[in-house]
């Protein structure tokens, strides 16, 4: 449905027509609104209309182009990508290569992701340095090399345009998140976390972007700082595209972090615990059939337990663990020893509360795990007579 104010312009392009059949301006300008009111088919047979009559008329292809790409909703329709490509090069073969053009049909390969032809287009561009379309040429370079692994070209492009262009209010979301992933390719984390937040700040569907760089911290062991990532990727983005995993590695990360530092006896606080438990958890709601979040979260509670006198806050995780994994025999099979571990925690914590039980446990963890060595060695010291006592 075209707008009013289009409706209102339409009207004297019509009686164009009408008078001139042959007048291809009007005509254009007719698929032009029919492209702005988002009247799709209709400005395509208007501007088809115009190219069989006039096969080399070039702004027919421009606006064919143009209302091609809106179509395709930017690039997420391939084939009418393609056509706006197709038709926006011919336009440019016939008729104008100026600096403007090139770079909109630069854009045209980005949105239909032909990252190749835009690296080799991009690469061509000559514009003179004093041009402000300089700082856009650069962008497109960066832009394509990273798209096609070409990750120092991408780093250099990049560093090449935040030089040129001056204007902080022209620089989009997708340069700092370039930029930042360049730099996060090159080892380069700390810089690389600068500007990929500033690029989840402009648009939080880049907040992906920030989870690799707290994979990266997480990979290299530094796990306080990997956790300090994951939280801002995961309120950038709580429910997105990665969540799952955003939500397994922080709780990871924070496991792993008051693991070491209670190994380096630095006396952690159990916030980090309460941290770590609370994405474990979040992981459990989101699926549950990941069942080794269920045993990552009893390691949890065990560690958050009170040492001495503690209260068993791993059973009920370590319980449902057991109940997923025995529902199926390949399933108890394949897990034979963290199910082993599961029937061990579990008959160790019984072992000074109820022997019964804790037989029980460390006979099922024999069963599933016959090579296992904990089990078989506490049955033996349950199965031992009760030392007598002293003067006896």
């Amino acid at each position: 449905m075209l707008c009013r104010k289009n409706s209102e312009a339409l009207g004297p392009y019509m009686r164009v027509g009408d008078v001139d059949p042959n007048n291809r301006r009007a005509k254009t300008q007719i698929g032009k609104m029919y492209k702005e009111s988002r009247a799709f088919p209709e400005g395509e047979k208007e501007l088809q209309d115009v190219i069989a009559a006039d096969a080399n008329y070039g702004p027919a292809y421009r606006e064919l182009g143009e209302l091609y790409l809106q179509w395709s909703s930017f690039g997420t329709d391939k084939e009418k990508a393609k056509k706006a490509i197709e038709n926006y090069k011919k336009y440019m073969d016939l008729t104008d290569k100026s600096l403007e053009s090139q770079l909109r049909y630069a854009q045209f390969l980005f949105y239909a992701k032909d990252f190749p032809t835009l690296e080799q287009v991009a690469s061509t561009i000559q514009a003179p340095a004093n041009d402000p379309k300089s700082a856009i040429v650069s962008r497109m370079k960066g832009w394509a090399a990273y798209e096609n692994k070409n990750y120092p070209a991408a780093l250099t492009s990049m560093n090449d345009f935040f030089a040129k262009e001056k204007d902080p209010n022209k620089i989009l979301a997708f340069d700092y998140l370039y930029l930042g992933k360049a730099q996060l390719k090159a080892g380069q984390d700390s810089l690389a976390l600068i500007n990929i937040t500033k690029a989840v700040e402009k648009d939080s569907t880049n907040a992906d972007a920030l989870a690799e760089v707290a994979k990266s911290f997480y990979d290299a062991k530094k796990y306080a700082k990997s956790s300090e990532i994951y939280e801002k990727a995961i309120k950038a983005n709580p429910n997105g595209k990665g969540a799952l995993y955003n939500y397994y590695y922080n709780a990871m990360a924070n496991y792993f972090d008051y693991a070491a530092k209670l190994t380096a006896k630095q006396n952690p606080s159990k916030d980090i615990l309460v941290r770590a438990d609370s994405s474990i958890a979040k992981v459990t709601q989101l699926a549950p059939e990941t069942y080794d979040a269920y045993l990552t979260r009893a390691r949890i509670n065990s560690l958050l337990d009170d040492e001495k006198e503690p209260k068993g806050l791993m059973l009920p995780f370590y319980e449902e663990y057991i109940k997923k994994i025995t529902e199926k025999p390949e399933l108890a099979t394949a897990n034979a020893k963290k199910l082993s571990e599961a029937y061990d925690t579990i008959g160790g914590y019984y072992y000074y509360k109820d022997k019964e039980k804790a037989k029980e446990y460390f006979n099922k963890s024999v069963a599933v795990y016959p090579t296992g060595t904990f089990a078989a060695a506490k049955l033996k010291e349950l199965a031992a007579p009760a030392p007598k006592g002293k003067g006896k």
